[in-house]
Parts: structure tokens; sequence; C-alpha cells
């Protein structure tokens, strides 16, 4: 049984949060603020946590690196964002966070998000990984050979090895784009950004996906 914790200070997100995830093999609690969330954490240790970054009291920032610090088995932690707020979510990534998504959101999207997550959850006991830029180098590889889905897990695993490098974050965006995810895409194009605003590969499918040219051709990098 996967165990979540939902954390806003804000009553609507909470339910609407829970409303959208409850199924018979989850067990839901709700936190209103940063201290309540550690203490519940220590108490039940979560398998996914969806935090809110910006909250009266502890912030969401330093409740993430509370929570990092006081987890011998770190959870999966969904950063919550509002619209347009992309470089907080990059420092809650570089902080240990596994994903983000911008206010305001559907019920759909929040199942897809967590789904995804718990499909690729962190695995730091795998021995023998490869380094951050084999990974970049055999994702650029399955997307070129349109293996757009097999991508998806080493894509996880690049940005959770090295959260302060551009590429894993652009190759999120190429990912999203592939399947139909305009939105989502445009998120990591920024986030890639973010952390460099110099990455032209970003910076092109930025260019090209907010363009009267969609149809060029994405930009891996590498």
């Amino acid at each position: 049984m996967k165990k979540i914790l939902i954390v806003d200070d804000e009553k609507n997100i909470r339910t609407t949060i829970k409303m959208a995830l409850e199924k018979p093999d989850c067990l839901i609690e709700t936190a209103v603020n940063g201290e309540e969330a550690v203490r519940l954490h220590k108490a039940s240790r979560f398998d996914i946590i969806l935090l809110d970054l910006k909250m009266p009291g502890m912030s969401g920032i330093d409740t993430l690196k509370e929570i990092m610090k006081n987890s011998e088995i770190k959870p999966c932690v969904i950063i919550i964002t509002a619209h347009g707020t992309v470089d907080s979510a990059v420092e809650a990534m570089k902080a240990g966070a596994m994903d983000f998504i911008q206010k305001p959101f559907t019920p759909k999207e929040i199942r897809q998000i967590v789904e995804m997550n718990i499909e690729f959850e962190r695995d730091e006991s795998v021995p023998g990984k490869e380094s951050y830029g084999d990974l970049i180098e055999k994702i650029i590889g399955l997307i070129k050979g349109k293996k757009t889905s097999t991508a998806l897990g080493l894509i996880k695993r690049a940005i959770a090895l090295d959260p302060n490098q551009p590429e894993g974050y652009n190759l999120m965006g190429v990912y999203y784009e592939k399947t139909g995810e305009r939105n989502n895409a445009l998120k990591y194009y920024r986030a890639a950004t973010a952390i460099d605003p110099a990455f032209k590969p970003a910076i092109e499918n930025i260019d090209r996906a907010t363009s009267m040219h969609p149809d060029k051709p994405v930009s891996l990098g590498g």
C-alpha cells in the first residue's frame, strides 16, 4: 500500500488532490503546514509527498530539506508551485524533489504525475548505475530511435542523479512534447533554462514550441 502525504495550507487544494488520488491501495493523509508535515513523516514515513512551496511558517523548501535530512529511505516528493515559478521548482529539485506541478492543475494531471513517479520511484540501492553523461547519451539514442517511452525512466534517473545540469530537464521536455503534452514540455524546457540560461537546445525548443513553426525538429543536445 502506498502512503501519500498532501501538504498545502489551502483546504480546497488538499481536498482536490485527495479526491483525485483516492484508491483502495493508497493511504492518504494531509498536513496544513511544513511543521505538521515533518511531524507526520517522522511518525509514518510516507512514500510520496505532494508539497506546496509557498506556505505560512516553515517554507516548502525548508520542509523538503528537513524531510530529506531525516529520511533514511528518501520519499518521492512532488513540488506544487504557482504558475510560472520555475526557478523555485528547480531549487526544490536540487534539494531532492523528484518532480513538480504548477497551479492550476486538474485532477487528471495530479493522477498522471503521481502514477508516473510511482512507476519510476527513486532507487538509491541499485549498484553500478551509469554516469550522468552515459545516461544522457543513452536517452538521446532511444529518442532518436523513436523509443521515447523507454527513455522516460532513464530521464527521471538522470535528473535525480544530477539535478544541477540542464540536459535531463530538456530531454524530459522532449518526452512530454512527443507525447502531445505541450504545457508540460514547456515547463521542463524552462526548467532547463532556469539552470543554464545559455543552454541552446532548451532555448531552441522553447522558441519552436511557442512559434508559428512547431513542426521543426526538437533539439536534443548531446
